[in-house]
């Protein structure tokens, strides 16, 4: 009986190495935030202690990681179907395509092009079951918005949920250790802790419109100057792009002032 393979991963470097020793601390304040929020919402030591051994017997197991994830994937494909001359019709609105895979053009064949990320069938399946496409009618399909929202839990969510907290990590390392007439990443953030909550429905529809307008800009700028198939490109690549979300806090009541300021108060308002 042949034993199976084992998947070859690749080493980090003496740098590599040096950079996770520092980091350590980091990283270890990172998983136990998650798993306090993990205990907050009612996942017991017991149960969070078999899904972490049952992740680190999975990592031993995994597959060499491909050059991208599905999420990642179905951004573009969005994104080329609004764009891309043999996808959009007269006013460039994007047409109908069928899941026929000699049909031309076809949604198929979209997916094809990011292969890389997924089969071209397992794309198409993550695209209905996150409601990012719509049938209208002939068996064809239509996009359900211009941007992949993912709507419901499944892969796509775990695997959009690791990759953000590992891109967070790389940028916060990247600024820490970052030397020379580089400037650093760009990693803001713009929080109040009394925001009315009548408000939270503005500020949702307020930041979706700017997070929305600045992604797109971005994507566009790293869209131009992609180092394609096929290209004469012989340099190094790196993976390059900026990530923005919303949040919006549980309501709470404003405290009232302890009863010596409220004394305070008023003796300063009597004297």
């Amino acid at each position: 009986m042949t034993k199976p393979k084992k998947s070859k991963r690749s080493r980090p470097g003496v740098a590599e190495r040096n950079a996770l020793a520092c980091n350590f601390s980091a990283y270890e304040s990172v998983l136990r935030g998650f798993c306090e929020s993990l205990l907050v919402k009612g996942v017991t030591p017991t149960d969070l202690a078999k899904m972490t051994q049952r992740v680190i017997a999975s990592l031993a197991t995994a597959p060499p990681d491909s050059d991208g994830t599905i999420h990642i994937a179905l951004g573009k494909i969005l994104f080329a179907w609004h764009r891309h001359e043999q996808y959009v019709d007269r006013v460039g609105r994007p047409r109908p395509l069928s899941l026929a895979e000699d049909a031309a053009p076809s949604l198929f064949e979209l997916a094809k092009t990011h292969s890389s990320y997924a089969t071209p069938k397992e794309l198409i399946d993550a695209l209905i079951s996150q409601r990012l496409i719509r049938p209208v009618g002939g068996g064809l399909y239509a996009p359900t918005a211009a941007v992949a929202q993912l709507r419901s839990l499944g892969p796509e969510v775990a695997e959009h949920l690791s990759e953000s907290i590992a891109r967070l990590l790389d940028t916060f390392g990247s600024n820490l250790s970052s030397r020379g007439p580089n400037p650093p990443l760009l990693e803001r953030a713009a929080i109040v802790r009394d925001l009315p909550a009548g408000l939270a429905q503005e500020f949702r529809a307020f930041s979706a419109e700017q997070g929305e307008s600045l992604a797109e800009t971005v994507n566009e700028w790293l869209e131009a100057r992609r180092a394609r198939g096929g290209s004469a490109y012989r340099g190094r690549l790196v993976t390059a792009g900026v990530q923005v979300f919303a949040f919006v806090g549980s309501s709470k009541k404003r405290s009232p002032p302890h009863p010596a300021k409220r004394a305070a108060k008023s003796s300063r308002r009597s004297s």
